[in-house]
């Protein structure tokens, strides 16, 4: 064989060797990089579970619906959140902070930081409720003002939660069945069960809300009445 071939055979040789190597590098790389990744992602969703499950946050969901829904929300209607610490000296900052909280979980979510269906299983209907007593608090408090500092990201990213957790296919009932496998813990007979109740207890809790705000309203149909 000529010289010439064997020298052309032998950098072909090289060249496809070189470039499995790099290939080989790359993937490597990558599989470092995801393994990285989900390390970080593990790890940013064990941290916000330790503060869903910590003692404030646990105080916070006690306080919205055993004070705040029965109690202060009438008191704030056509109020903005940003005005609560006035309105509701009481409050101390409470209702702000679960807020925050969700509006946090929506950023990092959106981020692809956190794993968010681990995280919404078991307080999506907790942080469904909160939205959708307090969505025209946060709307009114995004009006741009003048006099007032206006923020362009207010709440977004609870927004955002809330929409994610409309979507059919990320009902809370489902992400209960497509996380507790192995074993499994519901069947789709019992997924559909519980999907009915968890959207019930809803509609019961926004009945509740309505008639709470409405008595604001006979309130003060009243007192003109009686003017």
């Amino acid at each position: 064989m000529p010289i010439e071939t064997i020298a052309i055979i032998v950098s072909t040789v090289s060249a496809i060797i070189s470039s499995v190597v790099a290939l080989v590098a790359i993937w490597l790389s990558l599989m470092s990089s995801r393994h990285e990744q989900k390390a970080a992602i593990k790890e940013s969703t064990v941290l916000i579970f330790q503060e869903w499950w910590g003692e404030e946050l646990r105080g916070l969901r006690k306080y919205f619906f055993l004070e705040f829904i029965p109690v202060h929300r009438v008191n704030l209607v056509g109020k903005s959140l940003k005005e609560i610490d006035d309105v509701v000296p009481e409050d101390q900052g409470r209702i702000v902070r679960l807020c925050y909280f969700f509006d946090k979980i929506g950023w990092l979510g959106a981020a692809g930081l956190i794993d968010m269906d681990y995280i919404l299983g078991p307080m999506q209907h907790t942080m469904r409720r909160t939205w959708i007593a307090v969505e025209p608090l946060i709307m009114k408090a995004r009006e741009f003002k003048p006099d007032k500092s206006f923020d362009p990201v207010y709440q977004y990213g609870f927004e955002w939660l809330f929409k994610r957790s409309s979507l059919s296919y990320k009902h809370q009932a489902n992400l209960l069945r497509q996380r507790f496998i192995q074993p499994s813990v519901f069947t789709r007979k019992e997924t559909h069960i519980i999907k009915s109740y968890i959207d019930a207890d809803e509609a019961e809790f926004r009945r509740t809300l309505e008639n709470i705000l409405n008595q604001d309203q006979k309130k003060v149909a009243k007192k003109f009445k009686v003017k």
